[in-house]
């Protein structure tokens, strides 16, 4: 019986023999746990350095998209352009005359409602007229454009753009329409909002685009053409 005891007791000692180790095992494992922590504490800050620094770079970078836009809508700002006006031979010669024959009904107009003092001559209305590029054959003929002489002009020409005149119906055959030269950034906005069902009415003026929202009859404009149609009409994102 006493053998069995002392037995026992040794037992239990060399149990606890092997359990001593072991706070010093914890203490060594909440240390690495401790430094792990502390090494992705210090990642997680460096991640929001580091996306702090893009979101800095990313507002830079479309400030600098918006001034170049700006920049080249000024550049476009006396530039009109004749969209769906077919080609034909005898522009080639007299370009310039042919336009000037297209927009006389419209600058006749405005003298008559006094836009401007009498109807201008077309060496006082255009400094060039040309077509970009050459079209191709089954497709929209490429526009004409137009630098103008001066901003009354230009205006005299958009105010009264009703009196273009527009040739014999034909199958397929499109209007013919006279628009402000914008921007392609300018452009898109235009056409996206003008395709959108929340959008009533979409224009421009000297590059700008305004709209009115469907239902409603505040005119407003587009602060940033870079986006979507929600971010360009004031929609907050869901």
């Amino acid at each position: 019986m006493a053998r069995s005891l002392e037995d026992k007791v040794d037992e239990i000692l060399n149990q606890l023999k092997l359990l001593a180790p072991l706070p010093e095992k914890l203490d060594s494992l909440c240390g690495t746990v401790k430094s792990i922590q502390e090494d992705l504490n210090s990642a997680k800050v460096d991640i929001g350095l580091h996306e702090d620094r893009v979101t800095k770079l990313e507002d830079e970078v479309g400030k600098l998209k918006a001034v170049n836009n700006d920049l080249n809508q000024q550049s476009r700002s006396l530039t009109l352009r004749i969209l769906n006006l077919p080609q034909v031979q005898a522009e080639k010669e007299d370009m310039r005359g042919r336009i000037y024959d297209i927009l006389k009904p419209l600058l006749t107009a405005a003298k008559a409602a006094k836009d401007l003092p009498s109807v201008p001559q077309p060496a006082t209305v255009f400094e060039h007229v040309f077509r970009p590029y050459q079209g191709e054959h089954g497709k929209a003929p490429p526009p004409v454009i137009i630098r103008v002489q001066n901003r009354s002009i230009k205006l005299a020409l958009l105010k009264h753009r009703k009196h273009l005149a527009q040739p014999e119906s034909a199958p397929g055959r499109l209007r013919i329409l006279l628009v402000e030269d914008l921007t392609p950034e300018n452009h898109r906005a235009l056409s996206l909002l003008s395709k959108s069902k929340k959008v009533d009415k979409v224009w421009s003026i000297d590059g700008h685009i305004k709209f009115i929202l469907a239902g409603q009859s505040t005119v407003k404009t587009v602060s940033s053409v870079f986006g979507s149609v929600e971010s360009m009409i004031g929609e907050k994102p869901k």
